[in-house]
């Protein structure tokens, strides 16, 4: 991911919800959810940063979560 930073970059998950199966193996199909991300990489290396841009996330999928949820800790000494 280093080797990335300041180049345009795509980036695409898909999350299989399941498989649909029929009595033939030709009926078969799946429910799926997918996103494309297109930008340019950025690295946020303060820890600070890093924990404001997870609240903005939050806040803008999930409206007054952030409040809600436990405090949140560094892994080891180098922060997030």
């Amino acid at each position: 991911m280093k080797s990335v930073v300041g180049a345009q970059v795509c980036i695409s998950v898909t999350h299989l919800d399941g498989l649909v199966t029929a009595k033939s193996a030709f009926h078969l199909s799946a429910n799926y959810r997918s996103v494309m991300l297109v930008g340019q990489a950025e690295a946020v290396t303060e820890p600070d940063a890093k924990i404001a841009s997870l609240r903005q996330f939050m806040e803008e999928h999930f409206p007054g979560r952030w409040d809600a949820l436990r405090p949140v800790k560094s892994r080891n000494s180098k922060g997030l």
